[in-house]
């Protein structure tokens, strides 16, 4: 009778609509409150360059030809709040936050030769604040987790076997719902940079350098990104489709280059990746 309490109570997780975690996610407007709350606090510990910075000025400018692409009905139906700042670090990172907020860290940055390798990820990024990636996970693990504290209660199971379903919550369920975010963002910011003109070529290359840069990796199922690989074949799938011709990829300006890299690349040295 246990066991097959316990397999209900795994097989239930899966089984919770998209409408009945819709009562745990945040609104919009609680989306962009944590975002900026969160962004005000990153600022404080962290070394965001200033506004007259070149690569502040460039980040902004991609990321607001970026969200020019979004739908005019999308834009006035959620009017998200987008910023976007470059924080002076080693981390080869960017994320963005609920409701709108970018971060680029130099360490990826230096890596990085094109605008369009700089579109890919800011655009990447910022279908993740669209599809309010952050807010729908939130409301599914609460509801999932819920589900397992409460199960777990009601049918007197015992810890170890409730570590059993947290277990499958996170194999099973978070991290595929983490892979799909991630593939959806590919694709959308995809889209949203071959809308904007840019060379979806630069999405490609930047992944590639990730695949290279990454080191020992755990293998997929144990990962909250797809595999680079097949994030690649994806993307070269998408371009090999599209009959348009897209520009050459544009070289980053030297002005908006770290200074010791514009220092090089003024002097004919090969930098970037």
């Amino acid at each position: 009778m246990r066991l097959r309490q316990v397999l209900w109570l795994f097989a239930a997780l899966p089984l919770i609509s998209d409408s009945s975690a819709q009562m745990f996610k945040p609104s919009m407007r609680e989306q962009v409150k944590i975002g900026k709350r969160a962004s005000e606090e990153i600022r404080k510990k962290e070394h965001a360059l200033p506004d007259d910075d070149p690569r502040v000025k460039l980040l902004r400018e991609i990321g607001e030809r970026l969200v020019a692409q979004i739908p005019e009905k999308e834009r006035k139906d959620k009017p998200w709040v987008y910023t976007f700042d470059v924080i002076q670090s080693r981390q080869i990172n960017a994320f963005a936050l609920p409701g709108g907020p970018v971060f680029f860290y130099t360490g990826l940055l230096d890596r990085l030769t094109t605008v369009d390798q700089i579109a890919g990820i800011v655009g990447h990024e910022i279908v993740h604040v669209r599809k309010e990636h952050w807010a729908r996970d939130y409301s599914k693990t609460l509801e999932q987790q819920g589900l397992i504290l409460l199960g777990g209660l009601l049918l007197g199971v015992n810890s170890t076997l409730m570590q059993g379903a947290s277990l499958v919550e996170t194999y099973g369920l978070a991290l595929p719902r983490s892979r799909h975010a991630e593939t959806e963002s590919d694709k959308i910011g995809y889209q949203m940079m071959v809308d904007a003109g840019y060379n979806p070529q630069g999405m490609i290359d930047v992944f590639r350098m990730l695949n290279e840069t990454a080191g020992s990796k755990p293998p997929e199922f144990m990962s909250s990104h797809p595999d680079e690989k097949k994030r690649i074949r994806a993307l070269e799938e998408f371009v090999a489709k599209n009959p348009k011709a897209f520009p050459p990829q544009r070289p980053i300006p030297v002005e908006a280059r770290s200074p010791y890299l514009a220092f090089l690349q003024v002097r004919g040295f090969v930098v970037g990746r």
